[in-house]
């Protein structure tokens, strides 16, 4: 016995299937490549509007997950705590890895102009030297 159209269309079991297969699709915009890099959210480009960032690039000491595989910096992990040593915590453009003996002080970094107040500003091991306070 075949049902007619609208008796098919109704019943519980096509709409249930109707929205299974709805939920299960991607969305149209995981599916496209929204910065040109080759691969698309549904993909696993975890930033599909930079294109340095997708699944396999190459990890760069910058506070992002380049390549897309959950971890942050974790090639540039030189002290084995599970996160890279080469973020800019204090935003001075100088990060541990790269000789910043304080990376809490955006004042204090490789280069940095020492002044009189018992402090390495310029992460060379001695402190206030060029300075009246330095003996």
């Amino acid at each position: 016995m075949m049902l007619p159209d609208h008796a098919r269309f109704s019943s519980p079991f096509f709409l249930l299937a109707m929205l299974a297969a709805a939920m299960t699709a991607a969305p149209a915009w995981a599916q496209e490549d929204n910065d040109g890099d080759g691969h698309t959210v549904e993909d696993g480009d975890c930033d599909d509007c930079d294109p340095a960032v997708y699944p396999g690039a190459e990890e760069l000491c910058n506070g992002i997950d380049d390549d897309c595989d959950g971890l942050v910096d974790e090639d540039f992990d030189d002290d084995g705590d599970g996160t890279g040593d080469c973020y800019d915590d204090d935003g001075d453009g100088h990060t541990e890895d790269g000789g910043d003996c304080d990376d809490a002080d955006p004042a204090v970094y490789p280069g940095a102009t020492e002044i009189c107040d018992g402090v390495d500003q310029d992460c060379d091991g001695t402190v206030d030297e060029d300075t009246e306070c330095y003996d």
